[in-house]
Formats: C-alpha cells, structure tokens, sequence
C-alpha cells in the first residue's frame, strides 16, 4: 500500500492538505456513454450565471492561476469541451467546487506520493508534449519515486507519463487544495468525481491514500 507523504520542504505551505483517491474497476468510456450529460448541463447553467471577471482572482501559492481558474477561462471561451467520463466528471466538480483536480493514470505507480518543493534538477514531460522541461527550484512538485506527476508553480503542467489512455483501468484523483480549501474540502471534491464515474461504472472503487506529514527528507531527484 502506497502512502502520500509531505516532505520537510512542503510542511510549511498552510494552504496544503493533499488529498489522493486511487480508483479502480472502471473503464474509459467516450462522452455519449458517461451518463454526465445532465450534470454537465447543470454546470454550464451555473458558470454560466457567474460573472467572466471573477476568473482574474485567484492564484495558486506561487502566484500563478490555479488550474480550475484556466480551466474556466477556456470554459468560458469554448463551452464544456467533452473528453471521457473520467476527465469529465473531474471538469465538473473543479469547475463547481473551485478546487484544481489531477488526474493521473495509476498502473506503473508503485512508490510513495512526495508532496515537495523541488531542488532544482528534476523534469517533467508535459502532457502531450515530446520534450521534457526542467523544473526551476522551489516549485511545488508531485512525485512517485524519482518520476514527476505534477509541476504546480510557474508551470501548473501533469506528465505526460501518467495521462490518462482509452486503456487507463486504474487511476488517482489529487486535489493539493488552495487558501480557500481545507482537508474535508479536498476529500469531498474527490469523493465527488468517484461518484460521478460511477454514474456511467457503477463498481468504480475508490480508496483514499493516507497522507503522512512526518518529516522526511527531500530527494534530489538530479539525474
């Protein structure tokens, strides 16, 4: 069993209460089989009656705008852009909750999840990107092992060595939380995505990872 674990370097961000659902027993299905169509137009209703300039507002602890902010904004721009029942019933609740919502394909990750700042010597592979990027130090970082999940910072990028595939069978949903989120918060909004799969995969099991806050030593992660 796999734990999330908070290194030294993180322990000092307050606005920090990881929160990591790890789902199985389900399958990717296409929008016309997700079962979402009448909670994605309860979305819509709801953004739509809110105003496009509360969108500038918030930033995540490095200044940068969250990734439900982005999200709404292209919300705004484009409409609900359908993927599949996963990714979209994640859409919705970041959308309705304000909280940003990682979605991470599950098979090959079989380490402990660090919560940390990074040193300086660790890349990622953004989604769908060929190339990898170098994470400046003192970014706020997602790992199993030696290999990034997730860049929150300048950049508020996943891997592209996690996406999530028409094959995907096992994933984790995280939620890190923000200033106006705290642990109940983050446990809701992933407990909500769960719920939501399971309109259209009723035997979707989730099961929370225990977070550890115990001091542990920060890994270089240099190559």
């Amino acid at each position: 069993m796999i734990n999330v674990k908070m290194a030294s370097s993180a322990l000092g961000i307050e606005a920090l209460y990881p929160m990591v659902c790890l789902v199985r027993k389900f399958r990717i299905l296409p929008p016309n089989q997700s079962a979402l169509d009448a909670e994605v137009r309860n979305v819509q209703d709801m953004i739509g009656r809110r105003r496009e300039s509360g969108i500038s507002d918030g930033r995540n602890l490095f200044g940068e705008k969250r990734a439900h902010l982005n999200l709404l904004k292209n919300f705004y721009k484009n409409g609900f852009r359908r993927h599949n029942n996963l990714i979209d019933a994640a859409n919705i609740v970041s959308l309705s909750s304000g909280v940003s919502i990682g979605l991470h394909d599950a098979s090959s990750v079989s380490e402990d999840i660090v919560v940390e700042l990074s040193s300086g010597g660790e890349t990622i592979r953004p989604l769908f990107k060929e190339k990898s990027e170098k994470v400046p130090p003192g970014q706020l970082i997602y790992r199993s092992g030696d290999r990034l999940l997730a860049w929150i910072g300048a950049k508020d990028v996943d891997s592209d060595d996690f996406r999530i595939l028409d094959t995907t069978e096992s994933a984790m949903i995280v939620v890190l939380g923000n200033e106006a989120s705290d642990e109940a918060v983050n446990r809701r909004a992933c407990l909500r995505v769960l719920s939501l799969l399971r309109l259209s995969c009723p035997h979707a099991y989730g099961q929370i990872i225990p977070t550890i806050r115990d001091k542990i030593s920060q890994s270089s992660c240099m190559d």
